[in-house]
């Protein structure tokens, strides 16, 4: 959720049970860049565990330092590749990611061989069918190992709509 992962936020959902938080959307790039990015858009508590860094990034060794900036104070990192606001797909992060997946696999490829020990997980969202979305899932898994996929439960077009289930 867009700037709602911030602490307070999810101190709260932890109070009600919620296992791991993630943070929200960080830009990779102005995070590795740049102090004021990092203290701007990360805080953290000694209770805020397990907690998962959420980054967009389309390069990978923005990615690969933000993860390691941010290492000592998350249990892992995440590449969005679900964003869809029209902003993020303007500057090819989140949701139109998933149209690149040697990207997205130089990406982790690059993260992992700086943080050989940070899990690291992809977020994507379902595409136009389910097939084109298992497609996209093998085609990683075959590539990558020690990594984690998530699936937001929408496509990019059902942004603004309200919340729908599939039945598989």
């Amino acid at each position: 959720m867009v700037r709602y992962s911030s602490l307070p936020f999810r101190h709260l959902v932890k109070i009600y049970g919620c296992d791991v938080t993630y943070t929200h959307m960080i830009l990779a790039d102005c995070f590795s860049k740049a102090k004021n990015a990092r203290d701007a858009d990360f805080q953290h508590c000694i209770n805020d565990r397990p907690l998962i860094a959420q980054f967009a990034a389309t390069e990978p060794e923005y990615f690969a330092k933000a993860a390691k900036l941010i290492s000592p104070y998350v249990d892992g990192v995440d590449l969005n590749c679900g964003c869809p606001q029209r902003w993020a797909v303007k500057e090819g992060i989140g949701a139109c990611m998933c149209t690149n997946p040697d990207l997205i696999f130089k990406i982790v490829k690059r993260c992992k061989e700086v943080n050989p020990e940070l899990p690291v997980s992809v977020k994507i969202r379902i595409l136009d069918s389910l097939e084109e979305t298992i497609s996209l899932v093998k085609s990683e898994s075959k590539k990558l190992v020690h990594y984690f996929i998530t699936v937001h439960g929408r496509t990019i077009k059902e942004r603004k709509l309200h919340s729908t289930f599939r039945f598989c």
